[in-house]
């Protein structure tokens, strides 16, 4: 099982991280390049419940899978406050968030990575299915895929807030849905850099 599994709370299922906090998540996935292979077998999966990982002011974990966490804001994480993210290696899954970001919301963070990592199957009910980014975050998301998420507004695979900074590479996002705008993307009024990515099926 999971260290993050079927968590509940207002927000941030599985974690809720502020105040300037240092988080380090290394798992065990690996996201196949994008000129390499086709959406339908995109990552393989090299569970390993013996590895940890752990330094000063970081998780130690167990595994590499943060599934089934639910919230209001944050389905799996939220990041806020000036707080720092690396996230490589895991598989995000089925989370969901009553309003915003089904899988990680991030509010006021500007050094957030997200590497080698699957974002898929959640849902939100308002805005970013599987990523919600909030005004003037800065976001790096490499060689990861986002995949098969829901938003009951704008944002199914992401939704990018005013003044944010996306860069996307190397990366697939596929499969999303919005019942408003942008099924797998939703950008408004801010930059985003994509490069060798693919955004299809959306």
């Amino acid at each position: 099982r999971s260290p993050f599994s079927e968590n509940v709370a207002l927000s941030g299922g599985g974690i809720f991280a502020t105040d300037n906090a240092g988080i380090l998540l290394v798992g065990l996935h690996e996201v196949q390049d994008v000129e390499d292979e086709t959406p339908i077998s995109l990552f393989t999966s090299t569970w390993n419940a013996d590895t940890t990982t752990s330094s000063n002011n970081n998780i130690p974990l167990v595994n590499s899978l943060i599934e089934k966490n639910n919230a209001q804001i944050g389905g799996a994480i939220v990041v806020n406050g000036h707080t720092s993210l690396h996230i490589s290696g895991y598989v995000i899954s089925k989370n969901t968030a009553k309003f915003d970001g089904g899988a990680i919301s991030i509010e006021k963070s500007k050094d957030i990575n997200v590497i080698n990592t699957a974002i898929t199957s959640n849902s939100a009910s308002s805005r970013g299915g599987g990523l919600y980014l909030g005004k003037g975050v800065a976001v790096s998301v490499v060689k990861s895929l986002i995949k098969d998420n829901w938003a009951g507004g704008n944002g199914g695979g992401l939704h990018q807030g005013v003044d944010a900074i996306l860069d996307v590479s190397n990366s697939f996002l596929v499969g999303n849905k919005a019942l408003g705008n942008g099924g797998g993307l939703f950008v408004s009024d801010t930059r985003l850099t994509m490069a060798k990515s693919k955004l299809i099926y959306n």
